[in-house]
């Protein structure tokens, strides 16, 4: 979109700077302006790693040094580095009663992220709230949405997810289990009392909400990508079917998306999860798409014919093997896949961009000036 162009000398200059792909304390600078000598310095002591020094055995991502100066490969790869090295940093220096206060911040930072990323997409949104399911407890939850005839609970859980070098199937499904066995117990509590009290009643310092449901909402957001088996948790681990009201599973980013969509295209995304829960209920045991947002497409445009739909119509899926896969596929009228997930994902990119260049400095300390060149440059007329 952007390669052909034009760019003024101006602003490339403040916004790329070297053409290489090296970065030094200047470039930096002109991101984020109070970024001092020392503070880079200790940054590359902690995550740089000398070319020089790497083997052929050893992982090739993160943060490399040529002669003492940084570059990054590939940005993804690099996040991922940093994230899970962060990750195994407090896990191995920090003490027991650090590391916890690294966990409960942690935790407490993903939820509010869940919540201010959400509101303005949906029509109400609450952030900890508590419920009181007998005169003896009393329990929290992280984040509420409602309507005037639905609500949906959030239980948000940062917890690592990391797949990487666990190769047996066994290890990977006990690191699923033991990431998300929380998230469905607490769940299934909430689950429970909304179904057995004629008016619920959440309560925070300064509101209560008030009101009945008959098909309560429940999903686990994970801060990690759980995509692969997020819409079939309950298939890899039977005990976590809730028959009469199956509990969801997201991860934050396809959340997101799937909010951003109903938004724009005015779709009613408390219809989409009741009709994900009566697909869990009719068909328990069958693998459906492993990417949420190509499922949310077929769910949402049942109307215009997608595959999913065709298969209920005629009673196809009625005939599958209890244990089957359905895995759906989308072209263009040309024979060229297109995969919904990835244009909704697109969007999702273009409106996190939009906030970023809007939100910038008072979110992450972002120069007003790299903010302005850079909008000036993406803005496409």
């Amino acid at each position: 979109m952007y390669s052909g162009k034009n760019i003024t000398e101006t602003v490339k200059k403040n916004i790329i700077g070297r053409t290489d792909f090296y970065f030094t304390l200047e470039e930096l600078k002109k991101v984020r302006g109070k970024t001092t000598g020392e503070e880079f310095k200790k940054y590359l002591e902690l995550f740089g790693k000398d070319i020089a020094n790497i083997s052929e055995e050893e992982n090739q991502l993160g943060l490399f040094l040529d002669e003492g100066i940084p570059f990054i490969i590939c940005i993804e790869e690099f996040l991922d580095y940093m994230i899970f090295f962060l990750e195994d940093y407090f896990r191995n220096n920090a003490s027991e009663q650090e590391y916890s206060q690294y966990t409960d911040a942690k935790g407490y930072a993903f939820e509010q992220m869940v919540y201010e990323m959400t509101k303005n997409l949906i029509q109400e949104s609450y952030h900890t709230l508590y419920y009181q399911p007998n005169k003896k407890q009393k329990m929290e939850i992280d984040v509420l949405f409602r309507n005037k005839e639905n609500i949906a609970v959030l239980e948000c859980k940062s917890g690592t997810l990391n797949m990487d070098g666990l190769g047996k199937d066994e290890l990977i499904r006990l690191q699923i289990h033991n990431k998300t066995k929380k998230a469905f117990k607490t769940l299934r509590a909430v689950t429970e009392y909304l179904e057995r009290t004629e008016e619920y009643n959440f309560e925070s310092k300064n509101q209560k909400i008030v009101g009945h449901t008959d098909n309560p909402i429940c999903i686990h957001i994970s801060m990690y990508p759980m995509d692969f088996i997020a819409s079939n948790v309950h298939v890899m681990f039977p005990e976590y079917l809730e028959e009469r009201s199956p509990i969801l599973s997201l991860s934050i980013e396809h959340l997101l998306a799937i909010m951003l969509d109903a938004k724009i295209k005015n779709k009613d995304v408390f219809g989409y999860w009741k009709k994900r829960k009566k697909d869990i209920q009719d068909y328990s045991s069958i693998y459906f798409d492993n990417n949420e947002l190509d499922l949310y497409y077929e769910v949402v445009n049942e109307d215009n014919n997608t595959m999913l739909a065709e298969l209920k119509r005629r009673g196809i899926i009625d005939q599958l093997n209890p244990n089957a896969e359905v895995i759906s596929s989308f072209h263009n009228e040309y024979g060229k896949e297109v995969r919904p997930a990835k244009e909704m994902l697109r969007t999702l990119d273009m409106y996190l961009m939009k906030n970023i260049l809007e939100r910038g400095k008072s979110w992450f300390g972002i120069n007003k000036r790299y903010l302005k060149n850079m909008k000036e440059y993406l803005k496409i007329k």
